[in-house]
């Protein structure tokens, strides 16, 4: 049996905040007992995988996810538009990086992941505002420019979130993302599965699926894929055994 675990859009910040409290407290009940841990982007409010972006309050969790990788479980990490530039973080802590998503097979389920921020095509305004996060000078800028610059560029990302998040987010783009599944069904997947639009949704066409996670920061539930077949999962999440 293949025990995965799916959760998105934590936007941790403070360590004392209710979700960021739930997040360590799912990773300390999984400890040693979870195949595999899938996080589909925007964990932190920000971070980056080089340490000028680290603050004091990145470590318990990044600790905790370290731990949790120790102990057996694989950890899969797909970039979002909150965390991004993260090779660093396998060298150093052993996750696997999805910077785009793509395909994942967990036992014998092909799967596709994304974070979901770049489905619109039409979207050329944050497609361009993502390239540049993404691009050359802005790592070497990670790297070795002042922390006031890198500061200025975190604070941009969390006043924005913090803004949509209080209005509620937008409404889902039903149409778009299920044309978003039909394509990578058509590529092979079974189960389709994506974030950051903060709504949970499940769709299902001709016995495949389509998840939507929720935010977590806003408790939504996990996805969890236990014996081939996937299921919401309302934290805490019901005890679950490791792979035979």
């Amino acid at each position: 049996m293949t025990q995965a675990l799916f959760l998105a859009d934590a936007h941790l910040s403070a360590p004392d905040a209710p979700a960021y409290q739930r997040f360590l407290q799912l990773l300390a009940q999984q400890h040693g007992r979870l195949d595999t841990l899938v996080l589909l982007g925007d964990i932190f409010e920000f971070i980056t995988g080089y340490p000028k972006t680290w603050r004091a309050e990145h470590q318990p969790a990044l600790e905790a996810l370290a731990a949790l990788a120790a102990a057996g479980t694989r950890i899969i990490w797909v970039e979002g538009n909150h965390d991004f530039a993260l090779a660093p973080f396998h060298q150093r802590y052993g996750f696997t990086l999805l910077p785009d998503g793509g395909p994942l097979t967990c036992g014998e389920v092909p799967l596709h992941l994304s974070h979901g921020d770049t489905l619109d095509p039409q979207d050329h305004g944050y497609r361009w505002w993502r390239a540049l996060l993404r691009s050359v000078p802005t790592r070497l800028a990670l790297r070795w420019a002042p922390r006031s610059l890198i500061r200025a560029i975190s604070h941009r990302l969390v006043d924005g979130s913090r803004r949509r998040r209080k209005t509620g987010g937008s409404p889902l783009p039903k149409a778009l993302l299920q044309e978003h599944a039909r394509r990578q069904w058509r590529a092979g997947a079974a189960v389709v599965v994506c974030g950051h639009f903060h709504h949970p949704w499940d769709w299902e066409e001709d016995g495949r699926q389509l998840y939507v996670l929720g935010a977590w920061c806003d408790g939504a539930p996990c996805l969890v894929l236990e014996n081939g077949r996937c299921r919401w999962a309302p934290y805490p999440v019901a005890s679950v055994a490791p792979s035979a």
